[in-house]
């Protein structure tokens, strides 16, 4: 069982999901689908996305900060 599994069954984390796709798109033009490896769901409303990489070159890097652009939450 997955640390993941185990919250949920704890009651610590509301869902999680694996190998989500999202839509990378700037202002209507779809750039790319990017799978994020989870997608943790919070009780308070919050979603935490999570990469696991073990090795981030330029390529994977141009697409997560996309993704970070178009999924963060400004301050």
């Amino acid at each position: 069982m997955s640390e993941l599994d185990l919250l949920l069954k704890a009651g610590k984390i509301k869902s999680w999901e694996r190998q989500k796709k999202l839509d990378l798109s700037v202002n209507g033009f779809h750039i790319q689908n990017y799978y994020i490896d989870f997608i943790v769901h919070h009780l308070d409303g919050t979603t935490e996305y999570i990469e696991c990489k073990g090795y981030w070159d330029d390529a994977f890097l141009h697409k997560w900060r996309l993704f970070e652009a178009l999924y963060s939450v400004p301050p």
